[in-house]
């Protein structure tokens, strides 16, 4: 599993749904791994993705609740980036997966474990501060 605790920010709801996300990449690097050998995953790829484009559109409008709630000051920057993402996501689904299975899976998996490793890590991060600051409920 890719997921570890320097990702976690001690905010549960936050951390379940970030760890949710690395579950998620953890199915499409199994699917990498299973379409190099020349297995042909068009419905589980397509399925993964889909569940990715889903999950990832209900956790982002989860995060950007909690952060209006509690007025953080970069939240229009921080919509930017989830709707980036979120479009990369949508773009993916609308390429030729069934003949170009390995390459798009390949760009995806590289793609999603950077993006959402940065984001955690440095987006996601300096919201915690702002929380905390305004002694919010942690576990």
């Amino acid at each position: 599993m890719l997921w570890n605790d320097r990702f976690a920010f001690g905010i549960a709801e936050v951390d379940d749904q970030h760890k949710r996300l690395y579950e998620l990449i953890d199915q499409i690097n199994a699917l990498e791994e299973d379409v190099k050998e020349g297995i042909d995953c068009y419905d589980e790829v397509y399925a993964v993705l889909k569940e990715l484009e889903d999950y990832t559109v209900y956790h982002f409008e989860e995060e950007e609740k909690l952060l209006e709630r509690f007025g953080y000051e970069d939240l229009q920057a921080h919509q930017k980036e989830h709707d980036a993402f979120v479009l990369k996501v949508k773009e993916t689904l609308t390429e030729d997966l069934d003949l170009k299975q390995e390459g798009v899976i390949q760009d995806l998996s590289e793609f999603l474990l950077e993006w959402v490793s940065n984001h955690i890590l440095y987006t996601d991060a300096k919201y915690v501060s702002v929380l905390k600051d305004r002694k919010k409920v942690f576990e």
